[in-house]
């Protein structure tokens, strides 16, 4: 009998400070996401902050604020399904609509958009993908 094989989980970034981030989760995985640098996922950590005109000047913005430290997690659970939770105090978005505190994704749902804060530092695409797929 063959094990049916849990797709990966594919988060890409696009534009602002998300602009070329890849990861791909396997069920079980958790990414956290913030501007702390203990984060997963910390937007003082990307390749986008770290070649800024002004990074200092960025770190110091309200905008850059406006992210949470830790800011929310997506947690791809053993079941196939994704768990998003907003951490923070300036709200997690998906497709452009705020969650309260979590929500549930199931493996067959079409790709989503979250935007931490505002869409000023872009937003990161979470789609399946077949197990073993690198995020393109």
């Amino acid at each position: 009998m063959t094990e049916a094989v849990a797709p990966a989980l594919l988060v890409r970034g696009r534009g602002g400070l998300f602009e070329g981030v890849r990861c791909a989760l396997r069920p079980g995985a958790t990414l956290v996401i913030g501007r702390s640098r203990s984060c997963h996922l910390s937007l003082r950590r990307t390749r986008a902050f770290r070649n800024a005109e002004d990074p200092m000047g960025l770190l110091l913005s309200d905008a850059f604020r406006r992210v949470s430290r830790v800011h929310c997690e997506i947690a791809y659970l053993p079941d196939a399904r994704v768990e998003i939770r907003d951490l923070s105090q300036n709200g997690t978005l998906i497709d452009g609509r705020r969650i309260d505190r979590t929500r549930v994704l199931a493996p067959g749902d079409r790709p989503v958009r979250l935007v931490v804060a505002d869409a000023v530092h872009g937003a990161l695409v979470i789609s399946f993908g077949p197990c073993g797929a690198a995020p393109q």
